[in-house]
């Protein structure tokens, strides 16, 4: 029985000169946190929709390409984008893509 008072009391003193952190550390941390995810989660925002418009303005230019294409080998400038689809001048991605930004050929 003595032996394990013992061994209880030995380890409550290293319970005791444990170093911890306090609850105020841990609060200014997850304060800190906080404020660099509000500032850092819009700027996110911004470049997804910088991104976006980078790549509509891209497959805006290789539908008048395409567009040209067209007319270089059909003498005749096509009506729509499904024409261009038809002809195997844009692929089925482009055309929903292209659909969905609401693009249309501009020359």
């Amino acid at each position: 029985m003595k032996a394990f008072k013992q061994q209880w009391n030995n380890w409550i003193k290293k319970l005791r000169s444990t170093k911890a952190f306090t609850l105020l550390e841990m609060a200014i941390v997850l304060f800190i946190i906080s404020a660099l995810l509000l500032i850092i989660i819009p700027n996110i925002g911004s470049h997804r929709e910088s991104a976006s418009d980078t790549g509509n303005e891209a497959l805006q230019t290789v539908i008048d390409t395409q567009a040209d294409l067209y007319e270089l080998s059909e003498n005749t400038r096509p009506d729509s984008l499904q024409t261009l689809h038809n002809g195997g001048y844009l692929t089925d991605d482009q055309l929903q893509k292209a659909q969905e930004a609401n693009l249309t050929i501009s020359r």
